[in-house]
């Protein structure tokens, strides 16, 4: 980014008082290089946000491709991926999705050994 395309050190020691069209015209000219710069960083920005959607994508897939016991419970797995996440800020995401695997299956052993019980009938009372 060049600021001497918006005003030159000339143009602004010249200046003395600034006018309000003269601010006008530096206000329109920092905004019109502000702009060109965000567009020209966009696709480059769009590149990586593509890159890291496809990785992410084959992270999950080996994940669930490696973890089959899982694939069925994505609501679950998806809870837990995402508090395991929060709660170790900065970790590799694939470290996260090690560490949440575990938990899983843990959880979701824990939910198998819970019994269901029907409730008794009513006796009628006479």
């Amino acid at each position: 980014m060049d600021i001497e395309s918006v005003i030159t050190r000339q143009e602004y020691e010249s200046l003395g008082r600034l006018s309000y069209d003269g601010f006008k015209v530096y206000t329109a000219k920092i905004v019109k290089l502000a702009v060109e710069e965000a567009l020209k960083a966009l696709p480059a920005v769009m590149s990586h946000l593509s890159q890291q959607a496809a990785y992410l994508r084959e992270l999950s897939d080996e994940f669930y491709k490696n973890n089959p016991e899982l694939a069925n419970h994505k609501p679950l797995v998806s809870q837990i991926i995402e508090r395991t996440e929060a709660a170790n800020p900065g970790m590799a995401y694939k470290d996260v999705l090690s560490k949440a695997s575990s938990e899983a299956k843990l959880h979701l052993g824990q939910l198998s050994n819970i019994k269901l019980v029907s409730p008794k009938p009513s006796r009628k009372l006479q």
